[in-house]
């Protein structure tokens, strides 16, 4: 039920804790490459030595591409747990930089926790407390639990937009990093 509410708040949006990326090199003459095994959602796919983006295409138009070979692939698609490209690379040892959003780690041991700020754990408490009173059907408590827990998540989401550690050091001038009321658990 907790890593039912985990996943439910991956669900809502691309979250910087999600954020994960692999490389793949290339084999001549091969188009299609395994995703990592915690793979969710694509975010870009990139050359090592080229400011290009490979772009998405639907499956479908690959009945088109024939056999054509290229240095650099042109786009990819995503069909059966693996990432294909096209046309299909000529080359091996290409570096292509895969950013993705990864599927959250499920809690197994009583010391496991889940991968967001602290200050936002409780919320898949909420989450449980909400499943725990649907199975009872108290609609009313159920409400409520949901409530908090989406309240959480809503909270969360703005912490995460407005954090101040990942941006960049100001030198000079009188610029401060605001505090939010939740601060006080990094004192």
């Amino acid at each position: 039920m907790i890593n039912q509410g985990i996943e439910d708040v991956a669900s809502f949006r691309n979250w910087p804790f999600l954020e994960a990326s692999t490389t793949i090199t290339t084999v001549a003459s091969q188009a299609n490459y395994s995703l990592p095994a915690d793979f969710a959602r694509v975010e870009a796919l990139y050359f090592d030595d080229r400011d290009v983006i490979v772009e998405t295409t639907r499956r479908r138009a690959k009945q088109h591409w024939g056999t054509d070979t290229t240095t650099y692939p042109d786009y990819f698609y995503l069909y059966a747990e693996e990432v294909n490209f096209a046309p299909t690379p000529d080359t091996s040892s290409l570096t292509i930089n895969f950013d993705y959003i990864k599927t959250p780690t499920a809690l197994v041991s009583d010391s496991d926790t889940p991968e967001w700020a602290s200050a936002f754990h409780f919320i898949v408490a909420e989450y449980a407390a909400a499943k725990v009173w649907e199975r009872e059907e108290d609609l009313e408590k159920v409400a409520y639990h949901m409530g908090a827990f989406y309240d959480g998540v809503s909270r969360m989401g703005v912490y995460y937009d407005t954090r101040t550690e990942d941006t960049p050091l100001v030198v000079g001038g009188s610029v401060a990093p605001v505090r939010y009321p939740w601060d006080w658990q990094r004192d």
